[in-house]
């Protein structure tokens, strides 16, 4: 059997999210932008890439997934991925990002997020960097945040939500 293409991939994805009331795909490039804080729920897909900016901060909800195979965000104020209650889904966020994952924000929150491919490359421009933990084992997402941060630039702490 051939491998599946990053559209088939999406593809895929997009299918198991059919269902919900946020499913948002374009077959080029998906953009959106506001002057206020963004909440992501649901499924947003695109062949080509994702775009999403915001003047405030950016909130990119558990069981929600963006794919992509570039994914570019950018926000004001701050980027949440993953985070909130801990029980508000039993889903992590889920990035299918192959090729490139670009973040911009004055701090960035890292909860549970799983990466369903890992990008080729990350870049990461952020004045702080948060990782929320909720008390099991550290997820792989955090040694692959690690990786891309650059550590004179960006402070890094961890925290426990219980």
């Amino acid at each position: 059997m051939a491998a599946l293409t990053h559209f088939d991939s999406i593809q895929a994805l997009r299918k198991e999210y059919e269902f919900t009331q946020e499913l948002r795909y374009s077959n080029f490039f998906y953009s959106r932008s506001s002057s206020w804080d963004m909440t992501h729920k649901g499924f947003t897909g695109s062949s080509k890439e994702i775009s999403l900016e915001t003047e405030e901060s950016m909130y990119l909800s558990r069981g929600s997934c963006l794919a992509a195979p570039q994914i570019s965000i950018v926000a004001v104020n701050r980027i949440a991925m993953g985070t909130g209650l801990p029980f508000s889904s039993l889903k992590p966020l889920r990035l299918y990002v192959p090729r490139s994952l670009f973040l911009e924000a004055d701090a960035i929150y890292v909860g549970d997020v799983r990466f369903l491919e890992i990008p080729d490359s990350i870049i990461i421009i952020s004045r702080q960097m948060v990782f929320c933990r909720t008390g099991r084992e550290e997820p792989e997402t955090f040694e692959i945040f690690n990786n891309w941060i650059d550590r004179d630039r960006t402070d890094v702490e961890e925290v426990f939500i219980s």
